[in-house]
């Protein structure tokens, strides 16, 4: 960061940090996250910033679970269906 921009930064008493980005990694494709929508016992369900197509279906949520296995969710599903079509391997990543 140059000085002349910390000074602005410090003048109009902003703070300059740096935050990592969270995005999901998927056969060879990163995806940014917008939000943790909510954690189930063993996965997380994440709200992609777009949709992204997985098997001719256009998916924004999605389930990781701890053993790093994409899912497509049934929301309407009880909680032992709620997890559907596995997608195979994903990690989340900070970057």
């Amino acid at each position: 960061m140059s000085i002349a921009y910390s000074q602005f930064l410090e003048d109009q008493n902003l703070v300059s940090r740096r935050e990592a980005v969270p995005f999901l990694s998927y056969k060879g494709q990163k995806y940014l996250i917008e939000q943790v929508a909510f954690t189930g016992r063993d996965y997380k369900v994440y709200e992609l910033e777009t949709a992204i197509e997985l098997n001719g279906q256009q998916e924004q949520y999605l389930a990781v679970t701890e053993n790093f296995e994409l899912f497509s969710i049934d929301v309407y599903a009880n909680e032992k269906d709620f997890l559907t079509t596995s997608h195979g391997q994903a990690w989340v990543v900070l970057g």
